[in-house]
């Protein structure tokens, strides 16, 4: 059941790399949603950054898990060397919004989506980056 629990954990690293540089989207909610979520990260403010995973990622894996996982010092380390990634567009639509970003750095040449959901009036990360 351990390996169950690397998914979610890879996904969340996946959605911190590609929040990197969001502005390039004119700053709708979702943007600042998910430039929220990239700050608490990076500042270890790990409650916050709970708080802005959609209801069913926070399924995915415990509370406690994910404090204990992305509190690790090494876990820390490599969020806050995370290259920024260029955010190309930012669509929403209704309760939706997708936000596709292209790496830069070791991710260079990648494109990845990530998906938001609007919870009880406020913006959540939904889905980990995908090709």
């Amino acid at each position: 059941m351990r390996s169950s629990k690397i998914v979610p954990v890879v996904a969340i690293i996946a959605i911190i790399a590609a929040a990197a540089a969001l502005s390039g989207c004119g700053e709708p909610a979702p943007v600042v949603a998910y430039s929220k979520f990239e700050k608490a990260i990076k500042d270890g403010d790990l409650e916050t950054a709970w708080s802005l995973l959609s209801s069913r990622r926070q399924e995915d894996m415990t509370h406690e898990e994910f404090l204990k996982v992305f509190g690790l010092p090494s876990m820390q380390e490599a969020m806050k060397n995370m290259p920024p990634a260029d955010i190309v567009e930012c669509e929403v639509e209704g309760d939706r919004a997708v936000i596709t970003s292209e790496g830069t750095g070791i991710y260079e040449g990648k494109t990845s989506k990530t998906s938001l959901v609007l919870e009880k009036g406020e913006w959540k990360l939904e889905s980990s980056p995908g090709p």
